[in-house]
């Protein structure tokens, strides 16, 4: 098997990029995710129901 040579202050700049970029979007989706919810008290019928079960079957 080959070996992977990787700077450390690269490695750690990558880690630290990518656990930013996670954070930010975590909160991006916690957003979305309220507003999904308040949508979700004012919307009424078939039409409603069927949006938040398709919704969150793609949530999981």
């Amino acid at each position: 098997m080959g070996q992977v040579r990787v700077d450390p202050d690269k490695l750690e700049a990558a880690a630290d990029f990518i656990s930013r970029n996670r954070e930010a979007m975590e909160r991006v989706i916690r957003e979305l995710l309220q507003v999904t919810f308040e949508l979700q008290m004012s919307w009424e019928g078939i039409a409603r129901q069927r949006f938040f079960d398709e919704f969150f079957s793609k949530w999981k």
